[in-house]
């Protein structure tokens, strides 16, 4: 304050002055910086010591939250331990109740209480076998049939049964003919869906043709969750839904030649052969004609399909054999002319010959007798 008066005061001479003013000007500008410099320093210095007041005031407000942090950890620890010993306490009298109800054959109301157990302590499969190794009375619903009911009566909304536990339940299920639950909780999608539910359910459509198509139904559901593609087509072409099959292949970009020919091999038809064979919508054909009938002639299981296939093409007229051929980009030579050679070797003469004019008419020569000996002729002609 002392300086700005001092500053003022000079003005006010400066003012007045007129032989020194300049000199007294320039005085007052080093007076100024002088004055400026020193204010400078002493806000330094204010700075300084707010720095240290803060500095000293920082442990202090450090000490005190971490004190408060450990208390709170404390008290939730002591909570922690509270609510693990009150849950342990339910689980025991839960278990104990459970047990009391058991040993005392009351196998519904001890199945629905071990569904409500706390934590779903009592719904695994260590209850599930005490259930699986009791019997109730005559014409009575089986115990493991009850345990399965109330496991599903009290599954929260959106919640799965696990994939053991949903197939111990289909099992259970379709061995005392409740096919309607097994409906029931695939449709609506209360269980975990595996490959071994898919399977489970193949079979008892292989064994029960009353219920076939619907446990053949419910095992596309479960394959399909699984995303195991060509045993989901085989379920469908097993219930008669080849044209269905054929376009969920056609649709699955990961299935592979291998796998369509898996499907092929478990349910034979020419229907779906020649569906695979075909073009979809645009879209090249799934199976190469001349690879796949390679294929199937060199399986002697398979060898009637093929014939049947070829039959097929030579029924619906003169030239439809010749396209099918032409069209086939995918295969060589020796494709066809194996496809030719082993049709002369199952007495199917007519077709081997059909096949080799049909080559060699490509190159202007045509076959006279269906030996192998035209066989080579082709070969040789193409080379």
């Amino acid at each position: 304050m002392f300086f700005f008066l001092l500053a003022s005061f000079c003005c006010q001479v400066i003012r007045r002055a007129t032989a020194y003013k300049r000199l007294l000007l320039t005085i007052k500008g080093e007076y100024d910086d002088v004055i400026r410099e020193l204010q400078r320093r002493e806000d330094e210095a204010m700075e300084a010591q707010r720095n240290l007041v803060a500095s000293t005031s920082h442990p202090k407000s450090l000490i005190t939250c971490q004190r408060r942090a450990a208390q709170l950890r404390d008290k939730l620890v002591f909570v922690h331990l509270c609510v693990c010993v009150r849950v342990c306490v339910c689980v025991c009298v839960c278990v104990c109740v459970f047990v009391e109800l058991f040993d005392s054959a009351q196998y519904e109301e001890a199945a629905l209480h071990a569904a409500r157990s706390p934590r779903g302590v009592l719904r695994n499969l260590d209850t599930m076998n005490m259930f699986k190794g009791v019997s109730g009375p005559p014409r009575s619903v089986p115990p493991l049939l009850l345990y399965f009911q109330a496991l599903l009566l009290t599954l929260p909304s959106g919640d799965k049964l696990s994939a053991p536990l949903a197939k111990a339940l289909v099992l259970c299920a379709l061995q005392h003919g409740d096919t309607q639950l097994v409906n029931h909780t695939v449709t609506h999608n209360k269980l975990t869906c595996s490959e071994d539910l898919g399977d489970i359910l193949s079979e008892h459509a292989q064994k029960n043709p009353r219920v076939a198509d619907l446990c053949l139904a419910l095992a596309t559901d479960a394959y399909k969750a699984c995303r195991l593609n060509k045993k989901t087509a085989l379920s469908m072409c097993k219930r008669g839904l080849v044209h269905s099959a054929a376009e969920f292949m056609n649709n699955c970009k990961d299935l592979t030649t291998e796998d369509c020919l898996w499907v092929l091999y478990q349910s034979p038809s020419v229907s779906l052969l020649q569906l695979l064979i075909e073009s979809q919508q645009g879209q090249a054909a799934i199976l190469s004609v001349g690879v796949v009938l390679s294929t199937l002639l060199a399986d002697p299981q398979q060898q009637e399909l093929a014939l049947q296939l070829l039959d097929s093409f030579v029924s619906r007229g003169q030239g439809v054999l010749e396209e099918v051929i032409l069209e086939d980009s995918k295969s060589l030579l020796d494709d066809w002319t194996d496809v030719a050679s082993t049709c002369s070797e199952l007495n199917r003469a007519d077709l081997s010959q059909v096949i080799l004019s049909i080559l060699l008419d490509q190159s202007g020569t045509r076959v006279l007798s269906p030996d192998l000996e035209g066989a080579g002729l082709v070969e040789h002609v193409f080379l």
